[in-house]
């Protein structure tokens, strides 16, 4: 019985000591938890496209790679490099094939940006831009289509110079029906060309973060993930 005492006494020492020994440790681990930093909503990314998105082979839920073209700066400060990966998908893609049967459009979502150090963070982000937007427009969602516009322009040029040929073969009733045809022409080649919306590799556009998003690691810790170590 004696025996049994002694050990028992022994062995609450040792577990005492041992949990003197360890809740320190664990209180110092929890005084210094991991910096972060939180981008605000609004937040701009300018992305280039690592390779070509178009349409016409584009599937909802693929995956696409891009990369900063300008840094994050939040208050002053540098928080993402120019340079580092941004990864996303494909939301929605609505390829009717010709205009008149419907508009054609693309929506890209970006949804992880990786640090240098492999540190990846969640992010939610709309398309508010593009390189071109006399080649492009954009609506609420984000979405992206072509524009009408260079046709609109091909229809006013169109129809003057059918005024003027009119006019001199056929008078003023040859100027009217000129200008009319000219300005058809263009039109019914906008109605009819097969419109795919076709993003090509290294183009830039903006997203807009519609969330906040918190970065797990400290912007003087990140490194810019290259495309060379991407194939790495």
């Amino acid at each position: 019985m004696h025996l049994l005492k002694t050990t028992a006494v022994a062995s609450l020492l040792v577990c005492t000591l041992y949990a003197q020994q360890t809740v320190p440790d664990l209180k110092r681990r929890d005084a210094n938890p991991a910096p972060t930093l939180t981008l605000p909503s609004g937040t701009d990314l300018h992305l280039a496209l690592d390779s070509d998105i178009s349409t016409e082979t584009a599937k909802v839920g693929e995956g696409f790679s891009s990369h900063l073209v300008d840094p994050v700066v939040v208050e002053g400060t540098t928080v993402i490099p120019a340079g580092t990966v941004v990864r996303g998908r494909i939301k929605d893609v609505s390829a009717p094939g010709r205009r008149f049967r419907g508009k054609t459009t693309l929506t890209l979502r970006p949804e992880t940006i990786i640090m240098g150090d492999g540190t990846q963070t969640d992010i939610s982000a709309l398309m508010t831009d593009t390189y071109d937007r006399k080649a492009f427009k954009l609506d609420s969602e984000g979405s992206i289509s072509n524009s009408a516009r260079h046709y609109t322009k091909m229809s006013m040029i169109g129809g003057a110079a059918g005024s003027v040929g009119g006019f001199f073969l056929f008078g003023p009733y040859g100027a009217l029906y000129g200008a009319g045809i000219g300005a058809a022409l263009p039109a019914a080649r906008w109605g009819t060309k097969d419109d795919q919306v076709t993003l090509d590799k290294g183009t830039a556009y903006w997203f807009e973060i519609s969330r906040p998003a918190t970065l797990r690691t400290l912007p003087t810790q990140a490194k810019t993930e290259t495309k060379e170590d991407q194939t790495e």
